[in-house]
């Protein structure tokens, strides 16, 4: 329900043949690289799943992470008729960056509680 809301809200129709750009991401890596709210946002998603889940952490919250990823993308398809595959590499970089943060601090954690090491 939230995902068509503000489109039908804003008056956007659905668009019949929707184009998705599947050109070569490393001709525009630097650009996409330089996405920081995407970076941020994704990350934070990231790393707020992965506290959520209690078991398989890591692996469930970059599962849900790349869902909402791609669900995002296919909203822009269907509703603004274009998306761009290439935008999903900040988000599959804020979700190793977050997921490299969380094993990190969850090890030292482990390590500061059980004083092993």
């Amino acid at each position: 329900m939230a995902l068509v809301y503000v489109p039908f809200t804003s008056g956007f129709a659905l668009v019949s043949d929707p184009t998705c750009s599947f050109w070569p991401i490393w001709r525009g890596l630097p650009e996409i690289l330089q996405n920081t709210v995407h970076l941020r946002s994704f990350g934070i998603l990231f790393l707020i799943a992965a506290v959520t889940y209690q078991k398989h952490r890591v692996v469930k919250a970059a599962i849900a992470v790349l869902a909402i990823s791609i669900t995002v993308e296919a909203q822009q398809a269907y509703f603004w008729g274009n998306c761009e595959v290439a935008d999903l590499l900040p988000n599959l970089v804020a979700i190793a960056g977050g997921a490299v943060l969380f094993v990190v601090v969850s090890y030292g954690i482990s390590q500061f509680r059980y004083g092993h090491g």
